[in-house]
């Protein structure tokens, strides 16, 4: 299934969903019924430039913001906004200090991607044209319309690994300025955060309404079990953590024992172990 919503061209994701078929034939059917709406990387609008297909944005922005579920509605709802305040007099004064055309994050996430590129083969075909090779997979790119066949360059607005591949070709001392689209640049970053806020008095001075009733305070019901604070990652997401213990199993990160699904069970080992042991007995036994 992600690798069916992280494709960015039709015909991969039309594989991936040909292999959910074949594994449930009714699968295909319920996703067109519960879920009509773009999910796929593969329908994403080439104008927008963000490659998004989960709500991290959101989930950060709850644990953000943890701290003030516990206020009224009213007392909640302006300790956000000064919040809000407060992160956008932040960014502005980093807007400010940045330097350059791009987005220093935008630009040292493209130079570390550059690493991953000794792989693909460049067939340069003519001016800021040519066709990256990688495991047996060919796709053709387009300097100066910056695309490529990957679709990653026109939905994400930033270079693609043959992208780079060519761009690292042509130059080593290459400006990825103008192969980056203009959404990531200083300049958009400073208008973002340039507007300002009208400032507010405490709730004691705002003019009194009488609305005609008395807004009573919701019914609310724990759900069972711990709340969640830490926001869902994908499968195939890299952990942030430091401390990964191996599974004591096959020696693999990722998961523990209980959840290991290569080699045999610490139950089953154990008794694997009896077994021997008891059938090396009878042997010594018999001898």
């Amino acid at each position: 299934m992600w690798c069916a919503a992280k494709s960015f061209t039709i015909s991969k994701f039309n594989y991936f969903m040909g292999k959910i078929e074949e594994k449930d034939t009714t699968a295909i059917e319920w996703l067109d019924e519960n879920h009509p709406y773009v999910w796929t990387r593969s329908k994403f609008s080439e104008d927008c430039k963000v490659d998004y297909i989960n709500n991290n944005l959101s989930e950060c922005f709850n644990s953000w913001v943890s701290k003030t579920k516990d206020f009224q509605i009213v007392e909640m709802h302006d300790k956000i906004r000064q919040m809000i305040v407060e992160k956008f007099l932040v960014r502005s004064k980093i807007g400010r200090n940045m330097s350059g055309v791009i987005i220093p994050a935008i630009t040292n996430a493209l130079n570390a991607k550059t690493k991953t590129i000794k792989d693909h083969d460049v067939l340069i075909c003519g001016a800021g044209t040519a066709e990256v090779t990688v495991n047996k997979f060919r796709h053709a790119v387009n300097l100066e319309l910056k695309t490529c066949s990957c679709r990653v360059w026109q939905v994400t607005g930033k270079p693609c690994s043959h992208a780079l591949a060519f761009i690292a070709k042509l130059s080593r001392e290459v400006q990825m300025d103008e192969f980056v689209h203009e959404y990531f640049s200083v300049d958009r970053f400073r208008k973002t955060y340039a507007g300002t806020f009208t400032p507010m008095t405490s709730k004691d001075q705002w003019p009194k309404v009488d609305l005609g009733y008395k807004i009573q305070k919701p019914k609310l019901r724990r759900k069972p079990g711990r709340p969640r604070k830490s926001r869902i990652k994908a499968y195939d997401e890299i952990s942030t953590s430091k401390k990964r213990r191996p599974c004591t199993e096959c020696n693999e990160l990722g998961h523990t024992a209980k959840h290991c699904q290569g080699g045999l069970t610490a139950s089953q080992k154990r008794r694997l172990t009896s077994s021997q042991d008891g059938s090396a007995m009878d042997y010594n036994d018999s001898v």
